[in-house]
């Protein structure tokens, strides 16, 4: 993955990164017909400057500041001044699907980001991806290639959750009319050739029109569900983020209280709560993951919002909030306490005019609202840290002359996160550090000095 000797992953780091930071990434959206909202890490307030239109859920992504990279819409890739990015028409997606796209950043560079696209509308269809990068073109941007086959039979649903190791992502789904969920790993170098496969399911049917409704990860991926839309249920799942593998099914449903479909599902940003929502008779349900047993979660299932104009996509924010889509309309639901057992504060959010919703909100990957989020691909891209010989036998060489200035100390830990060097020294040229000892693979190298943490890899052959 990381390297063609080594069949090995990195470990995880725990500490790195900046939760706000990641959570920025996910910080504007581009929805429905010219409608758009821009985030802090506390507020929300509109963004006109969108060209999208469309009736599904387009995706966008911003660098760590908050800066808008790109957006998509299924169909066309649009750059950081709102403008069709270079090459960035004809994407093979619907502008109608659930998840018309998704992006996702290649882990471990700094400017190249899969967009990944959906054909299927109520029915089967193809999952393509495209690749961008944002630094071509004077930074504004250029698909350089695109509409790769990945998976066809292909469902609606689509989601992307960090890997056990935080820096590989996974990138699932599920097909049309079956019960069979897919992941493919992406890693620094490709995208899985085949996906891994799993069966996990409460219900015993599911037809086309399932095809429709939302699939989503908890926040730190240990969790994913979906909603079933013509048939009336949702489910929830476990998610090994080790192995891609999809088990423990749990049914929620059916919504026949209030209306005849479930479309939205998203999780609290605590990962306790999961919600759900439907546009007939118009509601908002939470169910309780702490409940207990599996009948106490099911039968924690509440209502906690009835009314409306049509209830569909549902997005956690990086404030914290769940927001909900009320078809044609210039105002969304929010859910402003969605940790919070039973009925909740909601409040309506009135200021996209003069665009408005649809039926579609955006798609992000779920790591951006994970509350420990440390993803090592933000900080395992090229640095002024260098070492060499890499891949190295018996010792490495450290030139940190470019980023420290003075004293600074070095540590080297491998797959479990077991530190196996400890290093301190006085002046930034050319140190040495013998590796003689260590197992073959791959090992993560941190240096600390007065103006912050640096962090690459090497390979001991």
């Amino acid at each position: 993955m990381k390297s063609n000797l080594f069949s090995v992953i990195l470990f995880v780091l725990i500490g790195i990164g900046n939760n706000v930071d990641a959570q920025l990434q996910g910080s504007k959206w581009f929805f429905g017909h010219n409608a758009g909202l821009q985030f802090t890490s506390t507020t929300a307030q509109s963004y006109s400057n969108t060209q999208i239109i469309m009736d599904g859920g387009g995706s966008s992504v911003c660098d760590a500041a908050g800066n808008l990279l790109l957006y998509c819409d299924g169909n066309t890739v649009y750059n950081k001044i709102n403008s069709v990015m270079q090459n960035g028409t004809g994407l093979l997606g619907s502008k109608s699907s659930t998840t018309s796209s998704l992006i996702v950043k290649k882990p471990g560079s700094f400017n190249l980001y899969y967009v990944f696209t959906n054909t299927s509308n109520s029915g089967p269809g193809d999952l393509y991806y495209s690749i961008v990068d944002v630094s071509a073109n004077n930074n504004y941007g250029s698909v350089i290639s695109k509409n790769y086959l990945l998976h066809s039979g292909t469902s609606e649903k689509l989601t992307a959750i960090l890997h056990q190791n935080q820096y590989d992502i996974w990138l699932v789904g599920h097909e049309n009319s079956n019960f069979n969920f897919y992941s493919y790993l992406i890693t620094d170098s490709v995208i899985s050739q085949f996906p891994i496969y799993s069966v996990s399911h409460a219900a015993t049917t599911i037809n086309a029109s399932d095809s429709k409704g939302q699939m989503k990860a908890s926040p730190c991926g240990d969790r994913i569900t979906a909603s079933y839309y013509s048939s009336n249920y949702a489910e929830v799942y476990n998610f090994d983020k080790a192995t891609g593998i999809v088990s423990g099914a749990i049914k929620i449903g059916p919504f026949t209280n209030f209306g005849a479909v479930v479309y939205g599902a998203e999780f609290s940003n605590d990962g306790s709560k999961v919600y759900y929502s439907g546009n007939t008779s118009s509601y908002i349900a939470q169910a309780d993951l702490t409940a207990g047993s599996t009948s106490a979660i099911q039968n924690s299932l509440t209502f906690v919002l009835v009314g409306g104009n049509g209830i569909y996509g549902l997005q956690l924010a990086p404030n914290g909030k769940i927001y909900a889509i009320e078809n044609a309309s210039s105002s969304m639901w929010v859910i402003n306490n969605p940790n919070v057992v039973g009925p909740m504060t909601q409040s309506l959010f009135n200021v996209l005019s003069p665009g408005y919703c649809t039926y579609g909100i955006p798609n992000f990957p779920s790591y951006y609202f994970c509350s420990t989020w440390s993803s090592l691909s933000e900080f395992l891209a090229p640095t002024k840290l260098d070492v060499y010989p890499n891949p190295a036998r018996t010792s490495i060489n450290i030139d940190a002359t470019s980023i420290v200035d003075g004293s600074y100390s070095l540590s080297i830990r491998n797959l479990l996160n077991e530190s196996v060097n400890e290093s301190t020294f006085n002046s930034a040229i050319d140190q040495s550090i013998n590796i003689g000892n260590l197992d073959p693979g791959i090992y993560l190298l941190q240096l600390k000095g007065k103006a912050g943490n640096y962090f690459t890899r090497f390979i001991k052959e």
